[in-house]
């Protein structure tokens, strides 16, 4: 098996596709200037999970382990495109919200 077929590159790849997930639902939302589709209570409890599970890598990583760097990288990447997801959300709303 090729040497770059490990579980930390498919860590890293998993990951990366997770984050990428949220683009399309940004651009969307940007270019119909609407979130009403979007549930606001299902970005809320990936952003909770996603810090309990960055919470729960870092330990694996800073502790003795010493593992676990793909997934803190991914965590972190996942919580940066959800809080961009909810962000835009949440201003679109306001924005709705006022011009009614």
């Amino acid at each position: 098996m090729p040497e770059w077929i490990n579980p930390d590159n498919g860590q890293l790849l998993g990951g990366f596709l997770i984050s990428a997930a949220y683009i399309p639902q940004i651009m969307r939302m940007v270019k119909t200037q609407s979130s009403e589709d979007v549930s606001l209570g299902f970005l809320w409890l990936i952003l909770i999970s996603l810090f309990l599970m960055g919470w729960y890598s870092c330990s694996l990583y800073f502790g003795e382990a010493q593992t676990g760097l793909p997934l803190v990288l991914t965590n972190l990447l996942n919580l940066v495109m959800v809080i961009a997801t909810l962000v835009v959300a949440l201003k679109l709303r306001k924005t709705a919200k006022n011009d009614s």
